[in-house]
């Protein structure tokens, strides 16, 4: 179920300090990524690579719903990856996060799921081909997209104040 404008969140992450904020707009997220470049034939595998199209603005929160994949073969399997790590006391980053789930292929219907992706936050995809020849996939995600703002400290005082709802939400980016 989608949030509503007006809706509280507070959001929760391993490496940054828990916000408050508020829907401002929702939209309804459909994205088709033609991947770049085949996957190799013969137990070829390619990633994990980040999903830079699924990086939003800092003023931008993506809830994904559904996720399928296609590559007109029943020999492709997709990984998900959380999101990558950064190294303590470095600046490098590592896209071989946590598997949030794989599915093999076709996947036309999207494979229901719920997770949310922040600014710098995307997940990262992991393919692995069982086929005799190089194939290049499709994937699709839906889900919402949400205008938000984050707030400060006086309107966080009142929404307590008020007893006002407060949903919580979680991504990860764990720290090593």
């Amino acid at each position: 179920m989608p949030f509503n404008i007006g809706d509280v969140v507070q959001t929760i992450s391993s490496d940054r300090p828990e916000a408050l904020i508020r829907i401002l707009r929702v939209g309804r997220f459909n994205l088709h990524i033609r991947e770049g470049g085949n996957v190799s034939a013969n137990g070829g595998i390619r990633g994990p690579t980040e999903e830079n199209s699924l990086n939003p603005p800092k003023s931008e929160l993506i809830e994904v719903i559904g996720v399928g994949f296609d590559c007109g073969l029943n020999y492709l399997r997709l990984t998900l990856r959380q999101p990558s790590s950064v190294i303590q006391l470095g600046t490098s980053r590592n896209p071989t996060g946590g598997i949030i789930t794989s599915m093999d292929s076709p996947r036309n219907n999207p494979l229901p799921i719920s997770f949310f992706i922040a600014y710098e936050r995307q997940i990262a995809t992991e393919f692995l081909n069982n086929h005799d020849q190089a194939l290049r996939p499709t994937l699709r995600y839906v889900g919402y997209r949400y205008e938000i703002e984050y707030l400060g400290t006086a309107e966080i005082d009142r929404i307590k104040q008020l007893n006002i709802p407060i949903h919580k939400i979680s991504y990860s980016g764990f720290r090593s």
